[in-house]
């Protein structure tokens, strides 16, 4: 028994010092991560200087900056044309309201998933995509010429609308009892 006892405390000791090891590099990786998110806010401070000096020099009653919505479904009712990064949630709920939408995925993303994204929306018809590197020189020209198309827009609209899966909660219950079937 005092050797199964004391394999039991090694063992023991063993998980406690792989236990340690993980805390002091999750201690690291967390470390790293407050630096991200400090630089990511620096960068967000900056883009937001940004865009204040590009809309008082370019003033116009039709444009809405701000950091945060409370009623996107005010907001996408009001909207001829979305800006946007094309996050999954983000794409859903553009395809459900069916309004034209210009994608400027973020790079910052695992696997570049949301360029897919606004990839595929576009290949549909349903949006027009500008890279994240170049969103500073070409997004607010082509945001305005697309404006100024009312057909282009019209199309996209139509597009979105025929991707949109209103019923898609549903459709993931049924998949989910099939396979447990």
């Amino acid at each position: 028994m005092a050797a199964n006892l004391s394999t039991i405390l090694q063992s023991i000791r063993q998980k406690a010092m792989e236990l340690s090891a993980r805390c002091d590099e999750l201690e690291k990786e967390n470390a790293m991560a407050r630096a991200v998110i400090a630089d990511l806010r620096a960068q967000n401070e900056q883009l937001e200087r940004e865009m204040q000096a590009f809309l008082a020099a370019h003033p116009t009653g039709n444009i809405w900056q701000g950091a945060f919505i409370d009623r996107m479904d005010y907001a996408y009712a009001a909207a001829d044309l979305v800006v946007s990064r094309s996050g999954a949630g983000t794409v859903s709920e553009l395809c459900l309201v069916a309004r034209p939408v210009l994608f400027v995925p973020s790079p910052n993303v695992a696997e570049d998933h949301q360029t897919k994204n606004a990839r595929a929306l576009e290949a549909k018809g349903a949006a027009v995509v500008v890279p994240d590197a170049e969103a500073r020189t070409r997004a607010m020209a082509r945001a305005m010429e697309l404006l100024a198309d009312g057909e282009a827009l019209r199309r996209m609209s139509e597009n979105l609308e025929k991707l949109a899966r209103p019923d898609a909660a549903v459709r993931i219950v049924d998949e989910i009892e099939k396979v447990m079937k």
